[in-house]
């Protein structure tokens, strides 16, 4: 028994050094596959990442896109999905038919698409909350619970000088709120911050008032 793991062991180590001999650049080739599957995997998220983040409210999205767009950074127009007509399936033994929707794609132009966002951006735009002086917008950054929220402020505040904080709720909703202004160019790269669940932009509370006479006497 004894005999015979000492042979496995160092029949074990014969049998590496014999590929090694074989295979002298193996070590190197297999450092080179590593590094290529590493390299490979960062460039697919990169062209997965999505240049506007979903996680923006309140319009934010819209003039996050028309920013983009005026950057030159967003040249094309999204892919619009439709619904094709619904084609139904039956088989002799069964008692109901299967109904398959298809979904199809359409292409809109480029210049519709840019006036649209231009459009609701600029309507968002007169509705939000901005500093008059900057031109900054007030939003609140709502964490995900994953990061204390004194840490994430500190982590925003360093990448992020221009973001200027105006209070901070450490028990709001469970999760905290930070609210400040912040510069429309970072907005996407606050949004995918680790630790922040969503990014609300802040809107003018809208009054409407009836007649001067409609709850009074005449």
């Amino acid at each position: 028994m004894f005999d015979r793991g000492i042979r496995f062991r160092f029949g074990l180590r014969f049998s590496l050094h014999s590929y090694c001999n074989f295979n002298p650049h193996s070590f190197f080739l297999m450092r080179a596959n590593i590094l290529f599957c590493v390299l490979s995997s960062a460039i697919a998220l990169s062209l997965s990442a999505k240049p506007v983040p979903e996680n923006l409210g309140n319009g934010l999205d819209k003039l996050v896109t028309n920013n983009l767009i005026q950057q030159g950074k967003i040249t094309a127009a999204p892919l619009l999905p439709q619904s094709s007509t619904a084609t139904k399936s039956t088989k002799k033994t069964a008692t109901r038919s299967n109904a398959q929707a298809t979904t199809t794609t359409t292409t809109q132009s480029f210049a519709t698409y840019k006036a649209m966002i231009a459009k609701q951006a600029a309507s968002y735009a007169w509705q939000a909350l901005t500093d008059a002086t900057t031109g900054k917008y007030l939003v609140e950054i709502m964490p995900n619970g994953r990061v204390p929220v004194t840490t994430l402020q500190s982590s925003l505040q360093t990448k992020f000088p221009l973001l200027g904080v105006t209070a901070t709720d450490t028990n709001y909703i469970g999760h905290g709120v930070i609210e400040g202004y912040v510069s429309i160019d970072d907005v996407p790269a606050i949004a995918q911050t680790a630790g922040v669940g969503s990014v609300i932009l802040q809107l003018r509370p809208i009054h409407r008032v009836g007649a001067v006479t409609e709850f009074g006497v005449n």
